[in-house]
């Protein structure tokens, strides 16, 4: 039963094992980069812009719906704005 759960670990790489894992090349677009400042930057820049990405792709991908969160707003607001009120504990 041992052995079985260790090859399944070594399989599926759930072992506790902790170590310092590099990418020692990646394809960018094609272009494959060893540099590690490069891929740090290529890397940073994916995850730094894929929810924008993803949101865009959806976007696109789905029909227009006729109802928008701004519908279930009160007081609907075109700004980008946020407002925070500072909150005091309640006196008994």
């Amino acid at each position: 039963m041992k052995q079985i759960w260790r090859n399944l670990n070594n399989v599926c790489t759930l072992s506790s094992k902790k170590g310092n894992k590099t990418i020692s090349e990646l394809n960018d677009n094609g272009e494959c980069i060893t540099d590690n400042l490069l891929i740090s930057n290529v890397l940073n820049k994916y995850f730094a812009t894929v929810g924008e990405s993803l949101t865009k792709k959806l976007q696109n991908n789905l029909p227009n719906l006729p109802n928008s969160f701004k519908n279930y707003l009160d007081n609907p607001s075109n700004n980008s704005s946020l407002c925070l009120f500072i909150q005091y504990p309640m006196k008994n």
